[in-house]
């Protein structure tokens, strides 16, 4: 590894024991605690967090993207996920500042190189209207050469307001990524929101359980509602947007979702030949 990339290991590692050493002083003042957050905490520290990359796969089975979902193991018979302490963190008020935790915390895992595999990380709400914690990213992300991170906007009941939209289209100017995570055609708040961002977002997520599932289960006259609602997206967003379909589960319906203009699948139990793509960028 060369100098330039051990100063920017380096400074990812700086900014993650900064973050989590406030995170974790914040917490021990909090009214409510649980077990579950400080064993999370002392993981962090001791690199025993786990990733489980989910691909995102186009019609030529390229894997474009690699979503890296938050896993925990305190030992062998439990397997923490994201949501079992979100909500510890949440009544803490500290959402914001775990997550920029967990920001730091993949970029000091994946490599400083521009030809890997994009990376896609999640932000809630929170971290993205609190400008302080989001400057932090932007600085650290300033410094890295790759590979190329993609911020996905987690579905929130909250709008955003015209000064953090503007505050977030000034982040995408200065080179940040984003994707708007699962969207859902059948809530007109999700329209609102997709609205409002249509200047800040580059990918658009459908639901899996609201926007994808009950079209792909149905009947033939569900497929042409589908693909209705790629172009409703593509019209309300432009069509420059590049849209993702979760919980797809097998080849035929990711053909079906890459003909009604889909850009890229995503599954758990997706069985498809992947290739590193020839040009990783988003």
């Amino acid at each position: 590894m060369g100098q330039t990339s051990s100063k920017v290991v380096q400074r990812t590692l700086n900014a993650l024991s900064s973050s989590l050493n406030d995170f974790r002083a914040a917490y021990g003042k909090a009214a409510e605690q649980t077990p579950q957050v400080h064993e999370v905490i002392d993981a962090v520290k001791q690199k025993r967090v786990i990733y489980l990359a989910e691909p995102w796969i186009t019609a030529d089975t390229n894997t474009v993207a690699n979503e890296l979902l938050f896993r925990f193991r305190p030992n062998r018979e439990k397997l923490y996920s994201y949501g079992t302490i979100c909500n510890s963190i949440h009544n803490a008020g500290l959402t914001a500042e775990f997550d920029l935790v967990n920001v730091f915390n993949i970029l000091s895992w994946i490599p400083d190189d521009v030809k890997n595999t994009a990376a896609t990380i999640n932000l809630s709400h929170d971290l993205l209207i609190n400008q302080k914690l989001m400057n932090q990213i932007v600085e650290l992300m300033d410094k890295r050469k790759g590979p190329p991170v993609i911020f996905e906007i987690l579905e929130d009941a909250r709008q955003f307001t015209a000064p953090q939209i503007a505050y977030l289209k000034s982040l995408k100017d200065k080179g940040l990524c984003f994707a708007l995570d699962d969207f859902r055609v059948s809530h007109p708040s999700d329209w609102q929101r997709l609205a409002s961002l249509k200047d800040v977002l580059t990918y658009v997520k459908l639901d899996g359980e609201d926007s994808v599932r009950p079209f792909l289960d149905g009947e033939s006259g569900e497929l042409v509602a589908f693909a209705e609602n790629i172009k409703a997206i593509q019209s309300t967003c432009g069509t420059s947007k590049r849209i993702i379909a979760e919980w797809v589960q097998n080849r035929e319906e990711a053909d079906i979702c890459y003909a009604s203009g889909v850009y890229a699948i995503q599954g758990h139990d997706i069985i498809m030949h992947q290739s590193n793509p020839s040009n990783p960028n988003p």
